[in-house]
């Protein structure tokens, strides 16, 4: 969700928590509102900067309680309105947040932000075609408005008009080049149009601008970093079977021959980026995975058992003697044992982060 717009401050303190805010310091903005809630229990601009702190914070039923409490309190100002529906709209209430951020737009129709916040819940909900004229219409207040921009060309690329995005991009890009969100949003564009290259600078750019983004992004760049060792004859012929998916199916033999020329190229892609160092485990990860492998074997005892029978190597049906009791109980404690250090090594891996 986009950085709210602080309402017309009346004291030094709360522009200061507004600022606090900006810097992504909700904790000592927090305790700033509350000093200042303590003077003033009814300081409608001191809850909203209570709620914004606290939606930062991700304490969201308490950021949603002091929003709400705000709108009591002063229901002819637009801005509470805005908390609300970003208080709702990251607990993913996406309907109650569209309603809350119209009864803002109601009061305050000149506010860009509060119309590109409209967009983004309207491209959520799957509705392209209204998010680009709220986009728009934030466009016709602000022409330079980064949010308006951003979502304007997310509707145009969900509405199949790639050169409107494009354009709309750029002018994004022209006018916020840092901003992380942009970088992001466009990278995953490139991905899903099989522009991995590009896709990849976009993608390093955003995670440059923000570390803290890198759970989500990570994926992202490994598979932009592994989908640039396609052959480019494969990347086309992706890109045109993604054109041509929404109008018709393809020919189940053309779709077989692509489905086995993709899994070469795949496999082709993981064995030229294995040394590279964003594909590298840490060694929690490389126990993970040993651990994994373990599941696996187990659960396919089973089928290696019932093959085996099958293929008459041996007779499962026939009783075990008690050697082969003690060996198959000798080996499922050494299995059940493995797992508990493999844990064990995990767990003060962890601990260590």
């Amino acid at each position: 969700m986009q950085q709210p717009v602080p309402p017309a401050a009346t004291s030094l303190s709360v522009q200061h928590a507004w600022q606090l805010l900006r810097l992504h310091r909700p904790e000592l903005a927090l305790r700033m509102a509350d000093q200042l809630l303590a003077r003033d229990p009814v300081a409608t601009t001191a809850l909203i900067v209570r709620a914004e702190a606290l939606r930062q914070l991700r304490r969201l039923p308490e950021a949603l309680e002091t929003a709400r409490q705000a709108v009591a309190l002063a229901p002819q100002v637009a801005g509470t309105f805005a908390t609300l529906a970003r208080a709702y709209g990251q607990q993913g209430e996406l309907y109650e947040a569209e309603l809350a951020i119209k009864e803002a737009l109601r009061l305050t129709p000149t506010e860009a932000s509060y119309h590109a916040f409209l967009a983004e819940l309207q491209y959520l909900l799957r509705r392209p075609a209204e998010a680009a004229v709220s986009a728009q219409n934030g466009l016709f207040l602000n022409p330079e408005h980064a949010d308006c921009l951003l979502w304007v060309a997310m509707a145009q690329e969900a509405l199949s008009q790639p050169e409107a995005a494009d354009k709309a991009f750029g002018r994004l890009l022209h006018v916020a080049p840092t901003s992380d969100r942009a970088h992001a949003q466009l990278g995953r564009i490139l991905l899903l149009r099989y522009e991995p290259a590009a896709a990849d600078r976009h993608l390093t750019e955003a995670l440059r601008q923000e570390p803290g983004r890198a759970p989500e992004l990570l994926p992202l760049l490994r598979r932009a970093r592994r989908r640039q060792h396609w052959p480019t004859w494969l990347l086309r012929s992706e890109r045109a079977r993604r054109e041509r998916q929404a109008q018709d199916r393809e020919p189940s033999l053309r779709m077989a021959a692509n489905w086995l020329l993709l899994g070469w190229a795949v496999a082709r892609a993981h064995w030229r980026t294995r040394h590279d160092p964003l594909f590298q485990l840490s060694p929690r990860q490389v126990w993970q995975r040993r651990l994994r492998v373990l599941g696996v074997s187990i659960l396919l005892l089973p089928l290696l058992i019932l093959g085996g029978d099958y293929l008459n190597y041996f007779d499962a049906a026939k009783p075990l003697n008690m050697p082969q009791i003690v060996g198959l109980a000798i080996a499922g404690l050494l299995v059940a044992l493995s797992i508990q250090l493999i844990k064990r090594k995990i767990d003060s891996l962890e601990t260590h982060l």
